[in-house]
């Protein structure tokens, strides 16, 4: 997020040199603010890595309600939203045990980041650059790049990268030398390039040619040198564009890795993001600098504000693998679980089996006490995954964990229902429900969460499913003993409850 007030230079060069002059032409110090700004940067996406680690549910928390991905190098198209998001990378990249793993300190503007990380695909390795522009919110967009070497080794044939290749090398030879002929002929006549942590635009390709031979501060690139990635990684070039395995279009995004060194290794290592269009020219260009850099050779007091200061670090890890239990012959994965909490869901799983129902297709559980994912809800399923949110301590009763508060088994009943459900009850029998409840529908998401049919359905299965008396989610109303057993036969194919009884009044 930009810093309000943040001085930008349009055409100018001369005065955004005077106006910002953040780099030092030799290595200063940084001030305890420096440290405290670049340190919160840097721990909201090591966080961020780590809590990926142990699974993407940790991660609602570092992305914006409205988040939008573009991970067309993967053959998707856009997709926006937060719960679509982590739809997308519990089945692609947690699925497949992608975990991205940094290769470098991360890359930053006053607005966003790129995190060149390395990550395992079908046995061989893959460099990628993320782009994010991040909110106080977390990251409001995000865009995958692929590196060249390891585009070229997963898709041989594609020869979409021949002409990326030259375009971008040409982007070295040409900055690096400072010669402005050169560097226009990269662009687009109506181009722009911003460097956010300088405060400086430059507008338009007669604008980017008059910065050619001047210095970082008024957006040259003397000297810039490719970094190489490590490991036999190939050059630090990295690209993106329609990839369904079919489409021939050019590639129409690209990042750099470089280093320039103006005096004293300063300012170092950068990257830029460019936009292209159809014949590889560039319509827009973003700089970044690696923070390690910014530290070391932003003068005194000088390091500009970004949006680390509007941020919030979320936790690094909430969700932890505690354990593997066997319930009804299932493998189950735990987490956040302990001996108590694996007893409840054991006993939950048994209280179908004694009905005789078949085991719910419940393959994880975990146990949650972080708002920010259960956001005042008891429970989620879907997908042969159930989250609870509560813990031992809220739901334990007596020595050992042995026992459980009646809510608290009741709502492991009501998501384990859910699988259950998606297995069992067709649309026909949906159909019977709805009508003999008296609703209107049995998942509209256009209807309140207590008039669709399968919340119905889940509670009605729990109250039949509970060893003691319970009461059905007040949202739900409050059908009498006898419709509750008739719509739980309804569900079941005749099975009766496991217990009728109904609270006194």
């Amino acid at each position: 997020m930009a810093a309000a007030g943040r001085h930008r230079a349009r055409v100018s060069l001369a005065a955004a040199l005077s106006a910002v002059a953040l780099l030092a032409a030799a290595c200063g110090s940084a001030s305890p603010a420096q440290e405290e700004a670049q340190t919160k940067a840097e721990q909201w996406f090591h966080n961020f890595h780590e809590g990926e680690r142990q699974g993407v549910d940790n991660l609602y928390s570092f992305y914006d309600p409205d988040v939008r991905l573009d991970h067309r190098g993967r053959g998707y198209a856009e997709i926006s939203g937060r719960t679509a998001a982590l739809d997308y990378l519990r089945a692609d990249w947690e699925g497949f045990r992608r975990i991205r793993e940094p290769r470098a300190p991360v890359y930053l503007s006053a607005e966003g980041v790129v995190d060149h990380v390395r990550f395992e695909e079908s046995g061989l390795s893959v460099d990628a650059a993320f782009v994010d522009s991040m909110t106080p919110l977390g990251i409001g967009s995000e865009t995958y790049t692929r590196s060249e070497a390891s585009w070229r080794r997963f898709q041989p044939e594609d020869r979409r990268w021949d002409q990326l290749h030259q375009r971008l090398m040409a982007y070295v030879a040409a900055w690096s030398s400072g010669t402005p002929a050169a560097v226009s002929a990269l662009y687009a006549p109506t181009s722009t390039v911003e460097d956010s942590l300088l405060g400086l635009t430059i507008a338009g390709d007669e604008a980017v040619r008059a910065a050619a031979a001047g210095p970082v501060a008024q957006g040259g690139l003397r000297t810039a040198r490719l970094e190489a990635i490590p490991d036999l990684g190939g050059p630090a070039l990295f690209g993106a564009g329609p990839n369904d395995g079919l489409d021939t279009s050019p590639l129409d995004t690209a990042v750099l890795l470089f280093t320039v060194d103006e005096g004293g290794g300063c300012p170092g290592q950068m990257a830029a993001v460019l936009r292209l269009d159809p014949q590889g020219l560039i319509t827009a260009e973003q700089r970044y600098h690696r923070v390690d850099a910014l530290r070391r050779c932003a003068a005194e007091g000088a390091l500009p504000a970004g949006w680390w200061e509007a941020i919030a670090v979320p936790p690094a890890v909430t969700v932890a693998h505690t354990g593997t239990m066997t319930a009804a012959g299932r493998e189950v994965e735990v987490y956040n679980g302990t001996a108590g909490l694996e007893g409840l869901a054991g006993w939950a799983f048994g209280r179908f089996e004694e009905a005789s129902l078949g085991v719910p297709a419940v393959d994880r559980v975990t146990f949650m006490t972080a708002a920010d994912l259960c956001e005042g809800i008891r429970g989620l399923a879907g997908g042969g995954r159930v989250t609870l949110c509560y813990g031992a301590d809220q739901v334990c009763l007596g020595e050992g964990c042995r026992q459980w508060r009646p809510y608290a088994k009741a709502t492991a009943l009501h998501e384990w229902a859910h699988q259950w459900i998606a297995d069992h009850v067709d649309a026909a029998t949906q159909r019977r429900f709805v009508e003999q409840a008296g609703l209107k529908t049995w998942d509209s998401l256009d209807s309140a969460w207590g008039d669709r049919g399968v919340e119905w359905a889940a509670e009605i299965m729990a109250w039949g499913l509970m060893d003691e008396a319970y009461d059905i989610n007040q949202d739900l109303g409050l059908p009498p003993c006898a419709e509750r057993a008739a719509l739980f036969r309804t569900l079941t194919g005749g099975v009766e409850p496991l217990s009728a009884q109904c609270p006194s009044a």
